[in-house]
């Protein structure tokens, strides 16, 4: 009996077919969450000021008019929100006014972009029909669904930190300086999107230092270019710093935000139950499993005597969204 060989037209196909049943999956999502789109939304303080900054941007007035009056004794939003996500409703807006239909069309098109982003990061490292699970169990989650038809933005935040990690997880092509200047790019509007897209740009820096040193074109545009996007738009916008807010690190605001986040994740996976209970461990060691993982499949790197040189080659096997869930999660229980 012959057997194809690798390079056979039916062999060569196979690999294609996790990407075909991802792209008819975006297709197939897309149609349906358009199709089930509210022209309302529930009360709210973030999203009326999303879109009073984005109407402001759209009309020529500045930023923080929007008519909110901060009281600091009695916290319900910011004086400001970050930048990146009004500059994305802003064109929207000036077409179409406050149309809420057309502002959830815009959370639609980034949930299947953050689909495909998981398929792409991970497909290569985990495989086709894994990474296909995985970006199918994000995006058909109860609570991934939910936020289809809400103006958050959490969604453009989720593409443009995906989309950075990719752009770093690619093959370098010479010295790979237009995947990093994307990189860099795509770290700035994460950060000016949610402020906590400081955790990406350090976990970008910090991975490109372990492979290549901070004197590297790459390192400049992925560090570089956040920077200089963060002094234009002090320059331009006059944004208001709550970066305050995490000044007041304690042993009870760690633990504080330890049990909200517990039962914020116990929430989004219900068991019913004392069971429910058991679901942050479990994510904890199913994520513990897929970082040995991710260490043992990447490349070994040479084998060195001192115990310095060990340490330093292990650190340069971890991958960079790796860092980036440690350094995440830090900043969020911080």
């Amino acid at each position: 009996m012959n057997l194809p060989s690798i390079t056979s037209p039916q062999a060569s196909s196979r690999p294609n077919l996790p990407l075909l049943a991802m792209l008819l999956l975006c297709l197939a999502y897309l149609l349906a969450a358009l199709a089930t789109l509210t022209p309302a939304h529930y009360w709210g303080d973030d999203w009326a000021q999303y879109i009073a900054h984005a109407r402001n941007l759209a009309s020529g007035h500045p930023y923080t008019d929007t008519g909110y009056v901060f009281n600091p004794a009695a916290r319900i939003g910011p004086p400001a929100y970050s930048p990146g996500f009004p500059l994305l409703l802003a064109p929207v807006v000036a077409i179409f006014g406050v149309n809420i239909i057309a502002l959830k069309a815009v959370e639609t098109l980034f949930l299947v972009a953050a689909m495909l982003l998981t398929f792409l990061l991970y497909r290569h490292t985990l495989g086709g029909w894994v990474a296909f699970a995985a970006a199918a169990f994000f995006g058909l989650h109860d609570a991934s669904w939910a936020m289809r038809d809400l103006i958050h933005s959490e969604q453009s935040y989720i593409v443009w930190s995906l989309g950075a990690l990719y752009c770093l997880a690619l093959p370098l092509r010479g010295r790979g300086v237009a995947a990093a200047i994307l990189c860099g790019v795509l770290a700035y509007l994460a950060f000016a999107t949610r402020a906590v897209g400081v955790s990406l740009i350090a976990a970008l820096a910090l991975y490109e230092i372990l492979q290549r040193g901070p004197f590297s074109w790459r390192f400049l545009c992925i560090a570089g270019i956040p920077l200089g996007g963060l002094l234009l738009q002090k320059h331009f916008l006059t944004v208001v710093d709550y970066s305050a807010e995490m000044g007041n690190l304690s042993v009870d605001v760690l633990a504080q935000n330890f049990v909200a986040y517990y039962q914020r994740t116990i929430a989004i996976f219900p068991l019913g139950g004392r069971l429910s209970l058991l679901i942050p461990p479990l994510i904890i060691a199913l994520t513990a499993i897929g970082v040995g993982y991710r260490l043992q499949a990447a490349p070994a790197a040479t084998t060195v005597a001192t115990v310095y040189g060990r340490s330093s080659a292990l650190l340069r096997r971890v991958p960079a969204d790796v860092w980036y869930l440690g350094a995440y999660g830090a900043v969020l229980l911080a």
